[in-house]
């Protein structure tokens, strides 16, 4: 199991959490992963239901499952734990290292 902390800046999202997530994933773990575990701390704390009106997963707004590469309007930061960034818009399947960190902002205006 490795060590990883998530951000969201969506406000929604901000007001549900106030802070990052700490998540404790399998070693083998994508962003994809490391997406889908915070899907369920979200929806647990919004009581079931995503916090996010008409939308049904984090995935679905930073990541264009046609295209199969993140929508060019978001900002996404990666870096691992000696501060490298993570080159996660070229290689989106990649294995994270234990103690990464994200920042995903949709609709950056990028």
């Amino acid at each position: 199991m490795k060590s990883i902390h998530l951000s969201v800046l969506e406000p929604k999202i901000v007001k549900l959490l106030s802070d990052e997530l700490v998540l404790q994933v399998d070693d083998e773990a994508t962003l994809f992963d490391i997406i889908a575990q915070a899907d369920k701390i979200l929806t647990e704390k919004n009581d079931g239901d995503f916090p996010i009106t008409k939308i049904k997963c984090l995935l679905q707004l930073f990541w264009n499952p046609i295209s199969e590469e993140f929508y060019g309007d978001i900002a996404l930061e990666s870096r691992d734990a000696e501060n490298n960034w993570l080159r996660l818009r070229k290689f989106p399947y990649m294995k994270i290292p234990d103690g990464s960190r994200f920042v995903l902002v949709p609709d950056a205006g990028c």
